[in-house]
């Protein structure tokens, strides 16, 4: 009596057969399939093997070793459940294809090494792996839903392509430059874990990418699609799509023409918001340091909620608009960008070489604020620190207040509308020349103004000097009253002139 496992495969009644063909090295895996135990040997698979159907739940038991010249198709139209429970999944140059519309699960971990191939085609059933994926090869995942209960690791040259829906309980890592993760415009992918991407990260258009952490990315990211979850790149790419998290970009390059929900945050590196680019208009805007470069026209530019800036560059022709803007520190405004506030702005440091203009009044606090562009505002206050400008640069309309030991110190000749300053306030005038009272207020400058400069006084106000001054150049009244409260008010060497 021949007792062999097929043997006994054979023996059994026609509703508990398996329909098995091709080629193996040892009838151990005929064995499995026929459920007859199996010792804990690896199952070397060097010859296509193909399971066509199961007339119920039906199992493969014992490790799995697909060789370089392997394949295991599953065309099932029933559920199969691979357990290899001593070792797991190898796939060493081999094939794994899921054709079937039966559901597959193995429980074990995958590893699918370079060269190796991992498939699961249009209409095949569920795809359930227990363990974690290491993957240096390729897998095409477009059938039913992928779900993994562990993490994803790709290495060397892997490239895993998601075309349906997947859910992978931890995180994907993808360690190399090489290393490709794309998600197609039917994909639906979610990690509750995070990804970090040395490699390549792409979303078609209509596709998702769902994450429970940060996706940290310093390689190369291109989103067309949808992210869920918070992002910080250092590497290169861009976001055509939309981020429904927070934007971080802490190196590299990256260009935003899409929608970003939450804050975003350049702390090094480039952002370059272009045409259509929609970010928050309640989030925060913060620069740390790197370059924000706005490449938009007029009237088809970003708002966002606040616009916070305590380094960095913030360049490019473009402008942009916030509900509030803060600048401190070295951070800079570029020659030739607008910066927009509908509320106030706060100085404390930096530099404005373009344009800065606000609504509501414009703070200079702490430090010197230097501005060699131009400042479009109707109140500036110098509550302490220095704010100097570069001729011409604020407007002519401007009412300045110089409280505390505030400073105004002119590197030009300035035009504005009214000056006001407490007893410790100062006005460096340098061999420039101050115009002020144009907006035809009445106001009284107790501090000090010094330097070669002259002072001019126009509109129809009064303009009362209590202070120090000890200014030398010329002191004209073009207009209205010029009122002098105390000896001291104007120096000896200065000239008088009433127009």
């Amino acid at each position: 009596m021949n007792n062999s496992p097929l043997a006994r495969n054979e023996d059994r009644p026609a509703s508990r057969k398996k329909a098995i063909t091709g080629l193996r090295t040892s009838t151990a895996l005929f064995a499995a399939l026929a459920f007859v135990a199996v010792p804990a040997l690896a199952e070397t698979v060097d010859g296509p093997l193909t399971i066509t159907d199961q007339a119920g739940a039906a199992g493969i038991v014992g490790p799995v070793l697909v060789s370089t010249t392997g394949s295991i198709t599953f065309n099932n139209a029933a559920a199969v459940v691979v357990d290899p429970t001593t070792t797991d999944i190898l796939l060493n140059s081999g094939a794994l294809i899921q054709n079937g519309a039966g559901s597959l699960s193995i429980t074990s971990a995958i590893t699918n090494n370079a060269g190796a191939s991992i498939t699961q085609n249009a209409g095949a059933g569920a795809l359930t792996v227990t363990g974690a994926v290491g993957n240096a090869g390729t897998m095409s995942l477009s059938g039913g839903t992928v779900t993994v209960n562990g993490s994803i690791t790709q290495t060397g040259n892997g490239i895993i392509t998601a075309g349906g829906t997947g859910q992978i309980t931890g995180s994907l890592t993808n360690s190399d430059s090489t290393t490709q993760f794309n998600v197609t415009s039917t994909g639906n992918v979610t990690f509750t874990g995070g990804i970090t991407n040395s490699g390549t990260v792409g979303i078609a258009t209509g596709g998702s990418l769902t994450t429970g952490g940060t996706f940290a990315s310093s390689g190369t990211l291109n989103n067309a699609g949808a992210i869920s979850g918070n992002v910080d790149t250092s590497g290169s790419g861009s976001n055509s799509g939309s981020i429904s998290g927070t934007l971080g970009v802490s190196g590299g390059t990256f260009t935003n023409t899409g929608s970003v929900s939450g804050a975003t945050t350049v702390s090094a590196g480039t952002l370059t918001l272009q045409n259509g680019s929609n970010l928050s208009n309640a989030a925060a805007l913060n620069i740390s340091g790197g370059t924000l470069t706005l490449s938009t026209t007029a009237g088809n530019h970003d708002t966002v909620g606040s616009l916070v800036q305590t380094g960095g560059t913030i360049g490019g022709t473009g402008a942009i608009t916030a509900g509030s803007f803060s600048q401190s520190g070295n951070g800079s405004i570029a020659s030739g960008t607008s910066v927009s506030s509908t509320g106030t702005s706060n100085l404390q440091g930096g530099t404005i070489a373009g344009t800065l203009t606000s609504t509501g009044a414009v703070t200079v606090s702490d430090s010197t604020t230097t501005v060699t562009g131009t400042i479009a505002a109707d109140a500036i206050i110098v509550a302490s620190g220095s704010l100097s400008v570069d001729g011409e640069a604020l407007a002519d309309t401007a009412v300045v207040t110089l409280n505390g030991n505030g400073n105004l110190t002119l590197t030009g000749s300035e035009t504005i509308g009214a000056l006001t300053g407490s007893a410790t306030s100062t006005v460096t005038l340098g061999a420039n020349t101050l115009t002020t009272g144009g907006n035809d207020d009445s106001t009284t400058f107790s501090g000090a103004a010094s330097g070669t400069g002259g002072l001019t006084k126009t509109g129809a106000g009064t303009m009362t000097l209590s202070g120090a001054n000890t200014y030398g150049g010329a002191t004209t009244v073009s207009g209205g009253t010029l009122a002098l409260n105390g000896g001291s008010a104007l120096s000896d060497s200065t000239a008088v002139s009433v127009a």
